[in-house]
């Protein structure tokens, strides 16, 4: 006899089974709804105008590009690029809340709510090539997991593994240097025969990107641009900084060789020394001398590193622990001009708009949207899993090569990185949140179910020791107390007769102009009055002191000029200036002040107490978190 409750019982199967897509549908609407028709930066403007007329550079993804071209037949402008991605982020995430609800439970549910999550909300509704490597590589782990489940069809588990396999590869078209961190994606969804076996496939597939992307560069026409070396550029730059000679390879004349070593290295970014950067006469004149593109300047920043480690080392961390920290740009709400009128509306703001502007701008969204909060979250899953052993199981396995993916991708922008921006971390986020969620599910579900005592096997053994030691170097990262040398400089300005003197700006050369603030500086005002972002003088003629405890760089003193304007006098150290700031109409003018000779100043080198305290940072964050991973029984509740 047929029972009420077994209908019951399977509607509301069903229902828990539909839960997830229903959630993500509602999540998708309210990301598109938030950020219609999708926020622009200047890279994604150009992008979208290689796009319409099919015309492909390397300096941005063509894989993204063409990508962004069929999405044009049938979404307008920027709308495609985030519904795309949106469908990807929640489509994935569904998908893999469903595969792993049948062994890991109700919680699995939770993974549908990551892209909300602090950080990961962030680029949602933003047209940046990061976002949608995190969309794919979402949807990847997805594919991912369902082909390492048990399948009656064989055939079904193939077909996942091909297409996971093609996902992963694609994220590598989409960012060539997200290779590194596909390997661990690669080996667990090829794992179902052994690691040796998922080696060689994942090795097999590896071998294959770099012949796809030049076949694919050749059958579209890609223009080659070689933004490697802007790598290349910035770390030559930075170098140049702190062994104060010129080390680029060309013919510079002294002008240009003093201000690479004290006009145009910025911890922050490298686009100083791009083509639309004050000190865009690098780029430019390697451009002219035909040595940007080639092995000349290959060359000359691998002997470079290889001549000067130190100075190497201490350039890496300053820029990378600026990204961790403090990163640029994290919500970047804002919409860059463009020709065909695309913004997101703000005056007024739709309701979803408001809503999500205010999210993203809160505080625990901004606290805890970074990189060190992303890598935190990861290392600790890395600890779980390995400590209860859980990389022994494929749920602990799938949530561990999502945190080593996530983490071997940070890891990259310490030795390849030319910007201090949150956008390159936004697949880590991704990846911290889905692979502790899993891992925290699987910790759940065997706490009920102990994972039997067994003698590890040599490839679980290489997991352990693999995870510990990037676990190692990451945590080291974040506690390595290397900054760079300050220079302290205490600049007077004294008005020289009764009329004003106006100073509207003081800033680093080096600073971009885009993240200027109008004084980059202490300022004691003393008499002068501070009026509509203007300092200005006194009658009494009394000075106004610029104080800097930064880079040893130029400094540059923006004065307003006009009719009423006088004469000032510059005094740092010994070096006495006059400037008259008279002009027959109101304008503005600029004084650079070099640095003071810096042969004194040491250089920053390794020196014997910082290698003592790397030494002793390396080793302690190694006996910790080996302390901590520990392996140990699981006991049932």
């Amino acid at each position: 006899m047929h029972s009420p409750y077994s209908d019951s019982t399977e509607k509301h199967h069903q229902f828990q089974m539909a839960l997830p897509a229903l959630l993500a549908f509602a999540g998708f609407t309210l990301s598109i709804a938030a950020s219609y028709p999708g926020y622009l930066n200047a890279d994604s403007k150009y992008q979208l105008e290689e796009a319409m007329t099919g015309d492909y550079i390397d300096w941005r993804s063509p894989t993204v590009t063409l990508i962004w071209r069929a999405l044009l037949n049938f979404f307008p402008g920027p709308v495609g690029f985030i519904v795309f991605d949106n469908l990807l982020f929640w489509g994935g995430l569904a998908a893999l809340a469903i595969a792993i609800r049948p062994k890991l439970g109700r919680g699995a549910l939770a993974l549908v709510a990551i892209p909300l999550l602090p950080g990961t909300f962030n680029y949602l509704g933003h047209v940046v090539i990061d976002a949608m490597l995190a969309a794919v590589l979402v949807t990847a782990c997805s594919l991912a997991y369902m082909a390492r489940r048990e399948h009656a069809n064989p055939g079904t588990r193939l077909a996942l593994q091909i297409s996971a396999n093609a996902v992963i590869a694609l994220g590598f078209f989409v960012r060539l240097n997200a290779v590194f961190c596909l390997v661990p994606l690669l080996l667990f969804a090829n794992g179902h025969h052994g690691l040796k076996r998922a080696t060689l496939q994942s090795l097999a597939v590896l071998s294959l990107l770099p012949v796809l992307y030049s076949v694919q560069n050749t059958a579209l026409d890609v223009q080659r641009s070689h933004p490697g070396d802007s790598i290349k550029t910035y770390q030559l730059l930075a170098i140049s900084y702190h062994e104060r000679k010129n080390l680029f390879p060309g013919t510079w004349t002294s002008e240009q060789s003093r201000q690479i070593v004290e006009s145009c290295y910025s911890p922050i970014q490298w686009d100083t020394a791009a083509s639309w950067g004050q000190c865009r006469f690098i780029s430019d004149t390697l451009h002219l001398q035909g040595i940007w593109g080639t092995s000349r300047l290959t060359q000359a920043w691998i002997s470079t590193i290889l001549e000067h480690p130190a100075s190497y080392f201490v350039m890496l961390v300053p820029t990378f622990k600026k990204s961790i920290f403090d990163p640029n740009s994290r919500p970047m709400l804002y919409n860059a001009a463009n020709p065909w009128g695309w913004a997101v509306p703000d005056s007024p703001p739709r309701p979803a708009t408001q809503l999500a502007r205010a999210y993203a701008t809160s505080e625990v969204n901004d606290r805890l949207g970074r990189p060190w909060f992303f890598a935190s979250l990861s290392i600790i899953g890395l600890i779980l899993a390995l400590r209860y052993r859980l990389h022994t199981t494929t749920e602990g396995q799938f949530g561990l090569a999502v945190l080593l993916s996530g983490l071997v991708y940070l890891v990259t922008f310490f030795f390849f990185n030319v910007s201090a921006e949150f956008r390159y971390f936004y697949w880590s986020g991704f990846s911290a949140y889905c692979g502790l969620g899993v891992i925290l599910l699987a910790y759940r579900y065997h706490r009920r179910n102990p994972i039997p005592m067994a003698k590890p096997s040599q490839a679980h053994t290489w997991i352990h020791q693999g995870s510990l030691l990037l676990a190692t170097f990451v945590t080291s990262l974040h506690l390595l107390p290397f900054a760079l040398l300050p220079s302290k400089r205490l600049v007077s300005l004294t008005p020289l007769d009764q009329k004003v003197v106006g100073v509207s700006s003081v800033a680093l050369h080096s600073t971009p102009v885009w993240m200027r603030k109008p004084f980059e500086a202490e300022i004691s005002a003393m008499t002068w009055s501070y009026v509509d972002g203007v300092y200005r003088s006194a009658p009494r003629l009394s000075p106004l002191l610029i104080q800097t405890n930064t880079l040893h760089q130029d400094l540059i003193v923006h004065f307003e000029t006009g009719p009423d304007q006088g004469w000032v006098a510059i005094d740092e150290a010994g070096r006495h200036l006059e400037i008259d700031t008279h002009a027959p109409e109101a304008g503005s003018m600029s004084v650079l002040l070099s640095p003071l000779d810096r042969s004194d100043q040491r250089k920053q080198r390794f020196n014997r107490e910082s290698v003592l305290l790397t030494i002793l940072v390396l080793a302690g964050a190694w006996l910790v978190i080996r302390k901590l991973a520990r392996p140990r029984g699981l006991l049932p509740t």
